[in-house]
């Protein structure tokens, strides 16, 4: 959109503020206008894009498997063993218990003593 509108700096620089104000509506009515009309086929190239992207992706993916002798199964046992591995480092290991517990502990220790 600002690439569109900046074609436009030079014609406006001039002009008062309402004016602009009205020339750059009228622009970006416009440029709305063409976007919503040429959205289909926008959206319909990109879904080729998108396809053929696919074939290419799988094609590679089934001639590295095939060279390096791993299936789908191997692939999908080594991602969970992955997701296991970080799950593990997140989770919170066990600290030092907080002030608050170390004190009353103390507290306690001290009352025993007495």
């Amino acid at each position: 959109m600002w690439a569109y509108l900046r074609r436009f700096a030079s014609t406006t620089k001039e002009m008062t503020a309402s004016r602009r104000v009205d020339l750059l509506t009228d622009a970006l009515l416009h440029y709305t206008r063409r976007k919503s009309s040429d959205m289909e086929l926008t959206l319909k190239k990109k879904l080729d894009s998108a396809r053929k992207s696919e074939c290419v992706a799988q094609e590679g993916l089934a001639a590295v498997m095939e060279d390096a002798n791993v299936s789908m199964d191997d692939i999908k046992t080594w991602a969970t063993r992955e997701k296991e591995a970080i799950w593990r480092e997140k989770s919170p290991t066990p600290t030092r218990p907080g002030w608050k517990q170390d004190y009353a502990t103390k507290l306690q220790k001290l009352k025993a003593v007495r």
